[in-house]
């Protein structure tokens, strides 16, 4: 790694205990060019002009609008010829040449959002059939009321009218076409779901031939003590199953890179913060290039905070003259074909028995080896590869922590909103005053007149100034408890952001041994807190748990918990159920609908405002880079939300079935709003291949059981779909007051309403087994997880079509990333310069196979700095 050196005679000789050595820092070798900092388009004072190719790959030299103009369009998604790409016009398949997780991700919304649409069709009796109910009216219920299961006709709480006896008969036709409709919704989803499963594979083994990748022909070894192997065992060994073309050991480096990496960081800064000062020094004519640099405490601190960490680093860790003083802990594994790497892959992975007892079949006769298929070589994360299984393990086990405290806290905070919602006076009983009028109510009695004012309507009272001062209290109360429910759904909302940017940062303390796993772990955990924050906290919240002695038990442990947790309001799904919590779910789904749109609209703007206005101001071609920069399509995050809003959907549809429509408008913004920011703002994003497409496609099938069970419990609620009534006891007037029989759990589940349901979730369970387990085994015979026999070329033949978008040595250095900074920490200058290419070999091979990935993200500028 090279280091810009300072200009300061003082730091010069502070740097000398390390100069000796050969350090990522450049040392000069004479005062002369000590005194002269150094930039790749502004002369000297000495009127010499040094070309630095490090600091031009980074952007650091004066910035040049047109420059910044140029690099967008490079970086930028575009078409063969250098075009924009329609975004009605762009088959999604085009957009496999990104790699075929890009593609899935496309079709995934796609057909997920022409399911759903269907679904909405199929939904429409159930939804009539709410909507012509008559539980709610304009003054007690919301439009939203009006559209789930609790407005059916039926059967009212403590009714005392004998005509309720016949209710049952009275609502079998609406009852019928709900249920039927939720049936027929629910197997045509899964109907749905394993047509997509099929034609996914089926589209990527399509994209797979089409687009191979070194991954294809290589595996990852472990299983043999460090350093008990050489080359030529590994070589040895593998070559039975074909002809090897590359052994890489993976090495132990322990922190030693990391700490090297963070100093990287600080060249980089200083090589700005240089640069930075001598432009600006140019512009101010009263004071010299050299006085400015030498006087710029910010450059002067970052230089001593630099030596000092290298310092640190030459006394903690010992000098490394070559890469095999470093232990190794694994081989990548390449092979001339796929065929053979698959070969491999089999007989390592069900030859078990024979690979205990004969020793052929093991690495010197003694190791017996653990095999498999191993990452794109740009997606390793090298310093994380000797992360041990117990030390990954207790890693994650912070994180869960970290995760449970975080929802812990939305919890606690949504509960402290419903606590204080609680203390807002809440109109009840109003049966006795349906007589009265504003004109008639004794306006001391409270109860009276709001009860008054709540059969006027709240938007009535609003906009009608004669009732409104009547009315006031009422009206303020009610608007307050609406803002109040808005409120909450905002928060979840925020919180669910700032779970995202958490998991980002706590992802990486996990230290995942490849970019896919990091990003797998991102979109796992990010979706699962998401779920939880949108289709389970109101639940909880509002659910009474305290008919059970062990949840009573928990609850009085709790600080506050014999008042407030798990003592909510509802210990069933009876019609008010649906008018506060199906209401709050409806609310936030509708919120993030709004917010994909908005979300995106202000991204853009605030993009728009950066390349517009401050882009010129930048001094560095690199900050002014930053500011052309396109946008990032980041697919893990992407696929969180939108599987979130999906498994509320499928779970609460049934009683619920506004809620497909909404996602139905979900998906299809969210395609088309995606499509056309990917086609006309992304960055070319780096391969992405379809781990997470395959993980998405696991997880849809537990929404469908997960809809089983609560409509299970939803359609067996005796208050809705009642069986039958029992008398208790009369009401003032002294009429019998009826009331439905209840029903215990084993009849809940197979009265005539939830039967069906029981059995498709046995059904479904059975199939999930089958294909995640028994499906998975049977893959893994005859073709090992995510690897597909479809490689028509050797990866001889192939090697030059990879090279032109991705890396295709498992070589560490070849990886712009890690290139610097194992110079720095192999001595690579003086020791042995012959294990990299030379600079020119380094630059032209990099900005033709990385240039999508490593460049663009670092802000370079292909040929060497030039665009």
């Amino acid at each position: 790694m090279e280091k810009i050196e300072t200009n300061l005679e003082e730091e010069t000789k502070e740097k000398d205990p390390a100069a000796d050595s050969n350090s990522i820092r450049e040392s000069n070798q004479n005062e002369s060019d000590t005194n002269k900092p150094r930039d790749p388009e502004v002369d000297t004072d000495e009127g010499d002009m040094v070309k630095d190719e490090f600091v031009v790959s980074l952007g650091y030299y004066k910035g040049d609008y047109e420059k910044s103009l140029e690099y967008r369009e490079n970086i930028l998604v575009r078409d063969v010829d250098n075009k924009l790409m329609p975004a009605c016009k762009t088959s999604n398949y085009k957009f496999g040449n990104y790699g075929a997780g890009v593609y899935l991700y496309f079709e995934y919304l796609k057909f997920l959002s022409i399911a759903f649409a269907i679904m909405s069709i199929i939904m429409l009796p159930s939804l009539i059939c709410n909507l012509i109910g008559d539980y709610y009216n304009s003054e007690t219920g919301t439009l939203f009321d009006f559209t789930t299961l609790g407005n059916q006709k039926g059967y009212v709480s403590g009714t005392s009218d004998s005509d309720s006896l016949k209710v049952d008969d009275d609502n079998e036709a609406s009852r019928a076409l709900t249920i039927t409709s939720d049936v027929i919704n629910t197997v045509a989803l899964y109907i749905f779901l394993m047509v997509f499963n099929a034609v996914s594979r089926h589209k990527m083994i399509d994209l797979m031939k089409r687009k191979q990748t070194p991954s294809d022909y290589s595996i990852y070894v472990t299983g043999f003590p460090d350093d008990s192997c050489s080359e030529e065992d590994i070589r040895e060994y593998f070559s039975k199953y074909g002809e090897v073309l590359e052994i890489v050991f993976a090495r132990r480096f322990g922190k030693m890179m990391k700490g090297y990496m963070a100093q990287d960081k600080i060249n980089k800064n200083i090589k700005k913060r240089e640069i930075q000062v001598k432009v600006e020094a140019e512009k101010d004519e009263s004071l010299s290039v050299l006085e400015a640099v030498k006087n710029d405490k910010k450059l002067q601190k970052l230089v001593k905070k630099d030596i000092k960490m290298e310092q640190e680093l030459r006394e903690k860790y010992p000098k490394i003259k070559c890469i095999e003083d470093v232990p190794s802990i694994g081989a990548f594994v390449v092979f001339n074909k796929s065929e053979d790497a698959i070969t491999c892959l089999k007989a390592h992975r069900l030859n078990y028995t024979k690979l205990r007892q004969d020793e052929k079949e093991k690495i010197k006769g003694k190791y017996k080896a653990k095999v498999i298929q191993a990452d794109e070589p740009s997606n390793i994360l090298w310093e994380n590869l000797e992360v041990s299984y117990l030390e990954s393990f207790l890693r994650s086990l912070v994180v869960i922590l970290i995760v449970i405290v975080l929802l812990v806290g939305t919890l606690c905070a949504v509960y402290g909103l419903r606590v204080y919602q609680e203390k807002i006076p809440v109109v009840t009983a109003c049966e006795q005053y349906d007589n009265l009028t504003l004109g008639t109510v004794d306006h001391n009695n409270k109860d009276a007149l709001d009860c008054v004012c709540q059969m006027k309507g709240l938007v009535t009272i609003i906009f009608t100034s004669s009732i409104r001062k009547d009315c006031q209290e009422y009206m303020e109360n009610e608007i307050f408890r609406y803002l109040v429910n808005i409120a909450v759904a905002l928060l979840v909302s925020v919180i669910n952001i700032l779970i995202k940017i958490c998991f980002n940062v706590l992802s990486k303390f996990e230290r995942y041994k490849a970019v896919t796993h990091l990003n797998g772990a991102i979109m796992r955990k990010t979706f699962i807190s998401t779920f939880i924050n949108m289709g389970l906290l109101y639940l909880l919240i509002n659910a009474n748990f305290r008919s059970s002695g062990f949840v009573r038990t928990i609850a009085s442990g709790l600080p506050g918990g014999k008042k407030y947790f798990f003592n909510g309001d509802y210990d069933d799904l009876n019609r008010d159920w649906y008018s506060k919590v199906a209401i709050s779910i409806i609310v936030l789904s509708l919120t993030n609908l709004v917010s994909v749109v908005i979300g995106a609209a202000i991204n853009e703007t605030i993009n728009w405002i950066k390349r517009k206005y401050f882009a010129k101001r930048q001094t560095l071609q690199h900050d002014m880079n930053a500011c052309m920069d396109g946008n990032v399509f980041t697919i893990s995050t992407k696929y969180s939300t939108t599987l979130a809003l999906i498994f509320v959907t499928i779970i609460y549809f049934g009683p619920v079935p506004l809620l497909v429509v909404i996602c139905c408008m979900y998906l299809t913004t969210n395609y088309w709003l995606d499509k056309f920011i990917f086609v006309r703002f992304c960055k070319i994003p780096p391969y992405t291949g379809p781990s997470m497409h395959i993980s998405v496609l696991r997880y849809l099938p537990i929404s469908l059981m997960l809809h089983c069970i609560f409509s299970m419990w939803a359609y067996g609620s005796p208050e809705v779909y009642p069986d039958g009534f029992y008398a208790d006891g009369t009401n003032s007037d002294g009429y019998t007051i009826y009331r439905p029989n209840d029903r215990n759990f084993g009849e809940r589940l197979t009265n005539k309403n939830s039967l069906i349901f029981f059995i498709l979730f046995i059904l479904f369970v059975i199939a999930y087994i089958f294909e995640n387990i028994i499906h998975r085994i049977i893959m893994r015979v005859l073709k090992p997880s995510n690897v597909v026999d479809v490689a028509q070329k050797t990866f001889k033949e192939a090697e030059p079509i990879m090279k032109e978008w991705t890396v295709t040595s498992y070589q560490p250095h070849m990886n712009l990333k890690y290139d610097k900074i194992l110079k720095a920490m192999l001595d690579v200058a003086e020791v042995n310069p012959d294990i990299h290419e030379s600079e020119e070999e380094k630059l032209d091979h990099n900005s033709k196979s990385d240039s999508q990935q490593n460049l663009v993200q670092e802000n370079a500028w292909p040929e060497n700095g030039q665009p």
